[in-house]
């Protein structure tokens, strides 16, 4: 495999310049209200030498500016210079020429009393939009210096690498930026199909709950759905907004308002980010979305998804799927063709790649790998007939995928590789780059603030929080039960189980069940633990699995209970399994750039 740097700096060469923001429209309040007004929940309201000064007196207070012809800028961004001491920092932006919640974007306020900047990143404005600032839900005092529109012009319909072995390419006037190329330099041939907006390579999360929404204008075909923002568009046609995007030092940045899925041109209140880079036959993604929904949401946040790391749609021609299944992976074993059955309720396969990757390709084995070393959980398939071209309505489909709850301010950020080339190159450039964790330890330390690190939990369980390094809940009585996200371990080399933890309650037993290819959680996978009650000191707790017959060939899930049902408080420092008997390994087994929080 080469790297040819000359070409990808031909193509910068080429390529238009990226779409600079420029200043479009701007409000310095400092001497006079220009044209802006109060609605009744404000009072006081008046231009002074700090800036537009007003109390917020009731709920909903907001200022609304004038109508302005914004020039046609492709995007916009709306930067505010505020100081607040109001009693929450709930902030809203609205815009347009009439304001909805579909039109607004909820953004955080410090409220301390000093200055503080905000960028809040929009839709093109059209002429005659205002805006309408929200800064605060209740009451308090607040101080707008300026605000500032900056639009961007000449935006690049598409963005592509070319190193001369492969070319990408990401369509920003139709596709949100997702991946829509992929071909071998010279080849012509795109291997990706981009039938309609729900395929291409592209980012989609899922949170909250199941809702019908069919009376504000959800797809009947898509009804109930939960919260599904995707980069590229919505199941009605409609194309994303692309806020940025450019090429700089060998990597293209996309920035990116998805839109639901199953809504009508409704826009899914975040974020993604894209950065994308090239290296020999490997394409090299790492993908970020930043939430900014409105607390309260009629989603809910407690819920955990399966979350999609990323959806790849290749060609129908390269229908075969391909993966290892066994339980002996980086051993070199033959790989396992994955065939799916559309017509037993789910149109995909679910299975377990336990060296983290599959590939999608054509009859001479030539096609698309997938690699996501943060997850064995795969899906894929083949919908439609056996081949077709990147337009045709046959698709094959891959996705790693993992479990975890989006809250309403969640930043979730992942990378994966794809691979272009045949079945060995595809396997031999996974054997190349392994996971840190490739012999299957895990080691669950909760030391992040608010990373659950994907375990999610039942109704037995409440107020939960990771704070202080310690995963922190409340049991209500009622069979409480912790689920780990999707893993791998080898049990043959890993069966020491240590948990530290601190029992709050009456009860003396804690269980850990585990799925392997035998089946799921149940009694017979599974190990009673017996713990001290009413212990508010932090204990180890070491249990040797190896002794249990059912420890067996590779461990892709485990649930902790933390108490059969007793209630009370209680808290866990770490959950690990390994291959050491005295202490859990120090080093993190989880990929280093998987941030959830």
């Amino acid at each position: 495999m080469k790297h040819c740097a000359p070409y990808i700096w031909l193509l910068f060469f080429a390529w238009p310049a990226p779409a600079v923001a420029e200043v479009i429209q701007t409000w310095d309040f400092t001497q006079e209200t220009l044209g802006w007004t109060a609605n009744a929940s404000i009072a006081n309201f008046q231009s002074t030498a700090e800036g537009l000064d007003f109390d917020c007196t009731a709920v909903d207070p907001n200022v609304t500016g004038p109508a302005v012809d914004y020039g046609g800028a492709s995007t916009a961004q709306v930067v505010i210079r505020m100081r607040s001491n109001a009693a929450d920092g709930r902030g809203k932006l609205f815009y347009g020429t009439s304001f909805n919640e579909a039109n607004s974007r909820a953004f955080t306020v410090t409220t301390d009393n000093l200055w503080h900047e905000y960028t809040v990143d929009i839709p093109a404005l059209a002429a005659g939009a205002r805006l309408r600032l929200d800064p605060c839900d209740g009451t308090g005092h607040v101080t707008v210096a300026w605000i500032e529109v900056r639009g961007t012009a000449g935006m690049p319909t598409e963005l592509r690498l070319d190193n001369g072995t492969i070319i990408i390419g990401m369509n920003t006037a139709q596709y949100g930026g997702a991946i829509t190329y992929l071909s071998l330099s010279g080849a012509n041939r795109n291997l990706i199909n981009i039938h309609d907006r729900g395929r291409e390579i592209q980012q989609s999360y899922y949170a909250g709950q199941s809702l019908d929404r069919r009376a504000e204008g959800q797809s009947a075909n898509w009804s109930p759905w939960p919260w599904n923002p995707i980069q590229v568009g919505d199941a009605f046609g409609h194309s994303s907004e692309v806020l940025e995007a450019r090429i700089e030092g060998g990597v293209a940045y996309t920035k990116t308002i998805p839109l639901l899925w199953d809504m009508n041109n409704e826009p899914g209140k975040c974020i993604m980010e894209q950065r994308t880079s090239l290296d020999g036959n490997v394409v090299h993604v790492h993908n970020k979305l930043t939430c900014s929904r409105d607390p309260g949401d009629i989603w809910t946040e407690t819920i955990s998804r399966s979350q999609e790391l990323p959806a790849v749609y290749t060609i129908a021609d390269c229908y075969r799927l391909f993966t290892y299944v066994g339980d002996a992976p980086w051993t070199g074993e033959a790989l396992t063709r994955i065939i799916n059955n559309p017509n037993d309720g789910f149109i995909w396969d679910a299975f377990t790649a336990t060296e983290r990757w599959a590939a999608n390709v054509d009859d001479s084995g030539f096609g698309v790998g997938v690699y996501n070393k943060l997850t064995a959980s795969f899906i894929g398939g083949l919908a439609g007939s056996p081949y077709g071209g990147p337009n045709d309505g046959s698709t094959a489909y891959i996705s790693p995928i993992r479990n975890a709850v989006l809250a309403r301010d969640s930043v979730y950020e992942y990378d994966y590789d794809l691979i272009v080339g045949t079945l060995e190159q595809i396997r031999q450039y996974v054997y190349d780059h392994p996971p840190d964790n490739k012999f299957g330890a895990e080691y669950w330390k909760f030391d992040t603030d608010g990373d659950f690190e994907d375990w999610s939990s039942n109704s037995g369980v409440t107020g939960a929080e990771v704070s202080g390094g310690w995963l922190r809940f409340d049991v209500s009585g009622s069979d409480p039960i912790w689920n780990s996200p999707t893993t791998i371990i080898a049990a043959g080399m890993n069966h020491y189980l240590h948990v530290r933890l601190k029992n709050g309650t009456a009860g003396t037993t804690a269980q850990l069940f585990w799925a392997n290819a035998a089946g799921g959680f149940a009694a017979a996978r599974s190990v009673t633990i017996p713990i001290t009650a009413n212990d508010t000191a932090p204990k180890d707790y070491v249990v040797d699995l190896a002794a249990d017959p059912d420890w067996t060939g590779t461990i892709t899930r485990v649930r902790f209970d933390p108490v059969p049902s007793q209630a009370g408080h209680y808290e866990i420092d770490y959950i690990a399994i390994c291959a050491n008997p005295d202490t859990p390994e120090l080093s993190a087994t989880r990929a280093p750039w998987a941030l959830f929080r």
